[in-house]
């Protein structure tokens, strides 16, 4: 990983390095043929029909109320590419809809983030998508990890800012701009850190942010449900008490009497698969993993947004989705249904024969992130 006097600063003194990384870029599309030359270059290679030359512009407003980051224009004026710079804020919500509404036909709306979030940010990209029936087809990148679909003719892009900035520095580096690649590799120490496991400092206003409150709340539903869940006889908590840890808190239980399960909220896993505080662990009959419980639950990975995923110890994890704008007893009746839906599809498995060592230990849930 790199740094730089820029990076140092932008976190130092800036609330929202966002901001400034995008300006920082916005002002090297502008004053660089060569990095134009390069991100041009990235983006016909994942597939953007893309104007020798566009003017890249900050910040266009307009009368749908949104303002993409950077805005490349072509000849005529017409906003070939809409570029939104992220790090780690979440998406508006006007993205990716009404960004891909603005974009000229046959132009591409273009997501840079870290590399770490890729498949967090896509998922969420996707979920979106799905929500308002847009259909999306998705193309096979193998370079840039780059992540590709087709919505209404029009391209969606996720690109890392390590690819963007590489693309930019080579061909800057290429045509002798010193000065350039000097301000390119500045603005590449803030991506890099940025894009690392470095900690961050802290603003004030994320101490101020009263949406940690979310976490306590998400935690109470996790009881709520699984509470539910015993009264109507899907499940059974029996033996277990809830737990806690760095990041988590979960209720371990039986779905149908039978099968091992842990309901919680879990940061981790939100940062590292998907757009959910709450997931539903699957630890099978005995507590461990089985080739028929992979099988029953094979069909959630196909559905979009993707519903399974699997944990470090090869444990199937399925994402509880919290319903937007709704009230609580809404969210914790959406959740209640999404178990539920497990649960019909584990039906058919029976209770392991019993043995004279009794029935294996619950795995400790700090294994399972």
């Amino acid at each position: 990983m790199t740094d730089s006097l820029f990076a140092h600063l932008a976190l130092t003194f800036g609330s929202h390095p966002e901001n400034l990384a995008t300006e920082a870029l916005g002002y090297i599309l502008r004053t660089s043929p060569g990095a134009r030359a390069g991100v041009a270059d990235l983006l016909r290679d994942v597939g953007c029909s893309v104007p020798d030359e566009l003017r890249w512009v900050n910040q266009v407003g307009g009368e749908d109320g949104a303002r993409p980051d950077l805005v490349g224009l072509d000849g005529g004026g017409k906003q070939a590419v809409l570029m939104e710079a992220k790090f780690w804020a979440g998406l508006t919500d006007k993205q990716p809809l009404v960004y891909l509404e603005r974009v000229s036909p046959g132009g591409a709306l273009v997501v840079v983030g870290p590399a770490g979030r890729s498949t967090l940010l896509w998922a969420e990209l996707r979920k979106r998508l799905v929500e308002a029936r847009k259909a999306m087809e998705e193309r096979p990148i193998s370079s840039h990890a780059a992540n590709v679909g087709v919505v209404d003719g029009k391209l969606m892009v996720l690109v890392s800012w390590r690819a963007l900035m590489a693309a930019a520095l080579i061909r800057a580096e290429g045509d002798g701009e010193a000065a350039i690649a000097a301000d390119i590799a500045q603005l590449q120490g803030l991506c890099d850190r940025m894009d690392s496991e470095a900690f961050i400092p802290v603003t004030g206003e994320e101490l101020t942010d009263h949406r940690f409150r979310r976490i306590v709340e998400f935690c109470d539903i996790v009881d709520t449900v699984t509470g539910r869940l015993v009264e109507d006889g899907l499940a059974s908590t029996k033996g277990f008490k809830a737990t806690s840890g760095k990041g988590h808190y979960l209720r371990y239980m039986r779905l149908n009497g039978v099968v091992g399960a842990s309901l919680l909220c879990d940061v981790r896993k939100w940062m590292k698969f998907g757009s959910t505080p709450m997931w539903l662990t699957i630890h099978g009959p005995n507590w461990k993993p089985t080739a028929e419980v992979e099988h029953l639950l094979a069909p959630l990975a196909l559905e979009l947004p993707r519903r399974l995923f699997t944990t470090a110890d090869g444990l199937p994890t399925v994402p509880i989705f919290v319903a937007v704008g709704k009230e609580r007893h809404e969210v914790e009746q959406h959740a209640i249904e999404q178990v539920v839906h497990v649960a019909k599809r584990l039906a058919g498995l029976v209770a392991p024969p019993a043995t004279d060592a009794g029935e294996p230990a619950v795995p400790d849930p700090q294994a399972t992130e």
